[in-house]
């Protein structure tokens, strides 16, 4: 096999083009597309909490330590830990906008800016790939393709131009792996200055995912110093194991990672005795715990079955590249005797070791698989290792040639994807979900809002540059902040003003006594925080009054609505809330009838009938509110409220149960209102019995709270 593998070679270095300028060539069109993309790609949710953050880590830098603002950010909230974090990537991009005069983040080409400089981090990344490819193969052409694997993987490539810590890391964390790749094929005559690279590496990871994504590159340097032991001692040619070199050597790339991550970190400048210990334990208590939608089921972060990352990652990989790994998996186990086995193994357990352990552990991981994605990037260096055993096997030319339109056949729908759905790349689904539109309503898609951006576009061309009254547009989103810099000048000339909303709470509020209707004339949301259910429920989304939506090959992850113009909807709720239920009936019966599919407005129809004490007619409109949203919670309990209050008990027991079946989490809610509801029949046995239940409950919650803590 060795032997076919150095002719593959030989053949190549005959072309007329030098395959290694190809692969640098291929490497700036990559980054002139991330360049055009950036243009298009919307404004991440996230980056609401990353720009602040740098804003005031580049403010302590260029007032030479003297700003301190950083210590101030976010606090007294869960983000507070920002302030004692590293993020080497953000300040980076954050002065690049600054240099380059779009240093204002309520400007659109600050943005630009920042999803063209973290395209470098991703460009990067690929670039390592490429060269870890190289190192396995001795063939620059295998290293193209590692790059071009990446750039036509959508998932990654979108999150390239608009995640700040994934993607960064990731590059580091490639940049290592290639230089552990380098000293293990060079030991025992390996360079000093290939280690030092390595340690800087470290410092970049550290830099953007704390001691945390340090700790996984030097534990990846641990496994290399067991293969060359393992290698030196018991395999081949027997090979010296120079132990006390290594150590010297080790320490000194100990002394350039602890050394070199205090200048990048404001905290660290200003607390070196405390900082690193206070780190650690901040980062691994750090209670995140997000509500997500997985396998068609609304439930919380920390509640995703033990496959979550590998569920996600699969149905998110064009197909193609599914089949490389397990093609290449398989000739990696049957290949054991070739040459490099050793450096080939090491890609692979950088690739999978992480992964095993985050499974393990049960860390508590969301918004899909960006964790690990850092992980995907040596599995493409792997993977075209596999190709390159797969052209090594194929004796006729004319196979290796249909290998390849085999493999340029597979990636025309991802290819397509790209140039279809720019503004949202990383919303992307395979066909074994049925792509974006079977997995609608299964998983979160654009969990960042990008396409909230593209609503706020389109509104302002269609709209709001049309619009010649007087009157102020009055714009509602469940992200505002996402449509802030493009909408900034209409808003400053009075043409437009927020009054942002919660999708599910559009129409009024109720919150500590502030009852209030909600004043908008068009919204722009996206599918986020919705039942599957109702989102599956095409009646429901996209909603009566969506004049625009913002499209992943079909699936509708984001809506541009205008409010029906007579606003029964807001007459009615405010003429109820202004305790005038009797003038508000007529306007519910044409809000309904406008839009006879949201439980919202169903439900609060439901309140004003209680208002006037027609429980009769209440219970419909619930009944109602249930049938459009099997999993609300809101519509089961008005309904179990009401259904008590006029004595069909048994009724309102088994509705509530039946909300069980569909939205477990709400077991604790159910079972308390259970026990309030026999408390007022005076059935003491069902009171017993409800709050032995709801106990239980609240004692698993605890418990997975608790588990949650410990990790």
């Amino acid at each position: 096999m060795s032997e076919k593998i150095s002719n593959s070679e030989s053949t190549t270095s005959t072309s007329k083009i030098n395959p290694k300028f190809l692969f640098i060539g291929v490497a700036i069109l990559i980054f002139i597309v991330q360049i055009f993309i950036s243009s298009k790609t919307g404004i991440g949710a996230d980056e609401r909490f990353y720009i602040p953050h740098a804003k005031t880590f580049f403010k302590y830098y260029s007032s030479m330590g003297k700003d301190t603002s950083y210590t101030q950010i976010f606090k007294g909230t869960l983000n507070e830990i920002y302030a004692k974090a590293v993020i080497l990537p953000e300040v980076l991009t954050f002065t690049l906008a600054t240099i380059t005069g779009n240093g204002d983040e309520t400007t659109a080409g600050f943005y630009f800016i920042r999803h063209v400089s973290l395209a470098l981090f991703g460009l990067m990344g690929m670039i390592f790939v490429g060269l870890i490819a190289y190192k396995l193969t001795k063939n620059w052409y295998y290293g193209i393709f590692a790059m071009l694997l990446l750039f036509l993987s959508p998932h990654f490539f979108g999150h390239s131009v608009v995640n700040g810590r994934d993607i960064p890391y990731a590059a580091f964390y490639a940049m290592g792996v290639y230089f552990l790749v380098c000293f293990l094929e060079s030991y025992p005559s390996y360079k000093l200055k290939t280690l030092i690279f390595f340690a800087l590496a470290i410092v970049g990871a550290m830099g953007t995912r704390g001691t945390a994504g340090g700790a996984v590159l030097i534990f990846m340097y641990l496994i290399t110093l067991g293969i060359l032991f393992i290698r030196s001692m018991f395999f081949g040619k027997k090979i010296n194991f120079e132990l006390n070199q290594l150590f010297k050597h080790s320490l000194i790339v100990a002394a350039i990672v602890f050394v070199g991550i205090f200048p990048f970190w404001p905290y660290g400048i200003d607390n070196m005795s405390t900082a690193i210990g206070e780190i650690i334990a901040s980062s691994s208590s750090f209670p995140v715990n997000i509500r997500q939608l997985f396998e068609g089921k609304m439930m919380m972060s920390n509640e995703f079955p033990q496959y979550y990352l590998l569920k996600f990652a699969y149905v998110t990989t064009p197909i193609i590249i599914l089949v490389l790994i397990f093609i290449s998996i398989a000739l990696f186990i049957k290949n054991r005797s070739i040459e490099n086995i050793w450096s080939v193994a090491l890609v692979l357990i950088t690739s999978v070791l992480p992964v095993a352990i985050i499974i393990y552990q049960k860390s508590n991981v969301y918004t899909g698989w960006r964790h690990i994605l850092f992980t995907y990037l040596p599995l493409m260096a792997f993977v075209s290792w596999g190709l390159f055993q797969i052209m090594a096997l194929l004796q006729k030319p004319m196979y290796k040639y249909i290998v390849i339109a085999i493999i340029a056949l597979g990636f025309v729908s991802p290819l397509l994807w790209t140039v279809n759905n720019i503004g949202h790349l990383y919303c992307y689904f395979n066909e074994l979900v049925g792509g974006n539109k079977g997995a609608f309503g299964n998983y979160e898609q654009d969990y960042w809002s990008l396409g909230v951006t593209e609503g706020g576009k389109w509104l302002k061309e269609n709209v709001i540059d049309k619009h010649t009254g007087k009157d102020t547009i009055i714009v509602s989103s469940n992200m505002q902040f996402c449509l802030e810099p493009y909408l900034k000048e209409d808003v400053l000339k009075g043409k437009v003003k927020y009054n942002p909303t919660k999708f599910y709470e559009k129409y009024y509020f109720n919150r500590q006594n502030n009852v209030q209707a909600l004043k908008w004339d068009y919204g722009i949301y996206y599918a986020a925080f919705l039942e599957g259910d109702l989102l599956r429920n095409t009646n429901y989304w996209p909603p009566k009054g969506t004049i625009h939506i913002i499209e992943a090959n079909g699936a509708p992850i984001g809506i541009v609505i205008k409010r029906d113009p007579e606003k029964n909807d807001y007459i009615a709720i405010d003429s109820m809330i202004k305790n005038r239920p009797q003038g508000a009936l007529s306007y519910f019966a044409k809000a309904v009838a406008y839009n006879p599919f949201d439980d919202e407005i169903w439900n609060a129809y439901g309140k004003n009938y209680e208002m006037l004490n027609q429980y009769d007619k209440a219970i419909p409109c619930y009944q109602k509110a249930v049938e459009i949203s099997p999993s609300g919670t809101n519509g089961y309990f008005n309904l179990a409220i009401a259904l008590a209050t006029t004595g069909k008990i048994q009724d309102a027991e088994n509705y509530l149960l039946s909300l069980i079946d569909n939205k477990p989490d709400a077991d604790i809610q159910v079972y308390s209102l259970l026990v309030n509801i026999f408390k007022s029949t005076g059935d003491a046995n069902k009171v017993n019995y409800y709050s032995n239940e709801y106990n239980n409950a609240v004692q698993i919650m605890q418990e997975k709270q608790e588990q949650q803590t410990k990790k």
